[in-house]
């Protein structure tokens, strides 16, 4: 038997050697932090199960947005868009628990609402490449990054739609946009900031995620009045 014999693989074999992509931190796409993952499967990405779950618990929500490499337009076409047009129709409610809402009334509204949380988003994307210290902005332009805004925004959105259908529990609904805040504290290490920064960061997006759509709403506002 020759030397060549013992280095050579049988025809064909080298061309089914498993091939790794790596992503944006250098790690292979079917491994995190912690080892390896299963790849997510088509079906299972659904993004507003994503959004519910984390809502229920951060953690293991943001795991599985970042896990499932879902693309950013996909989201927003399958959880962020369909909450803003519900946020739209959901002002039509104001004609069950008000008298007096006229048609035109309650459709201005709807628009509103649904400018303030849509451009609000962008707005908020842009503030954060102005706000955020130097060493951070590059972890939030990637495709995880912009996920990470989009889902804050539309647990927003989520509140909203619930307040204009139960106008009733204002007083405790008013509150929900504290657990906005939370679930970007429990999740800024998943942007892997460099450690000393994670206050801060999921400070300045805390208060860019619910400061854009406030003032996008006020100046709207503003508009109509004149």
């Amino acid at each position: 038997m020759d030397d060549d014999s013992l280095y050579r693989l049988p025809e064909g074999e080298d061309d089914e050697l498993p091939e790794y992509n790596l992503d944006e931190e250098g790690q292979p796409q079917d491994e995190g932090p912690d080892g390896p993952q299963e790849e997510t499967p088509q079906r299972k990405q659904n993004p507003l199960g994503m959004l519910m779950s984390v809502l229920i618990g951060p953690i293991e929500g943001w795991k599985r947005i970042k896990r499932s490499h879902i693309g950013v337009d996909k989201f927003a076409a399958g959880c962020f868009y369909p909450l803003l047009i519900l946020a739209m129709l959901s002002t039509g409610m104001e004609a069950v628990y008000e008298t007096g809402k006229t048609a035109h009334h309650i459709m201005v509204g709807g628009i509103v609402t649904f400018v303030t949380y849509f451009f609000g988003y962008y707005i908020a994307l842009l503030l954060e490449e102005i706000v955020l210290p130097k060493d951070c902005r590059e972890k939030l332009k990637t495709q995880f990054g912009r996920l990470f805004t989009m889902t804050a925004m539309s647990s927003l959105v989520l509140f909203r739609i619930a307040l204009n259908v139960l106008p009733m529990f204002e007083p405790v609904l008013v509150f929900l946009p504290l657990w906005t805040i939370y679930i970007i504290v429990r999740g800024v290490r998943m942007l892997r900031v460099p450690k000393e920064r994670e206050t801060s960061v999921a400070g300045l997006l805390s208060l860019l995620v619910l400061a854009c759509p406030y003032a996008c709403h006020w100046l709207m506002n503003e508009m109509i009045a004149y």
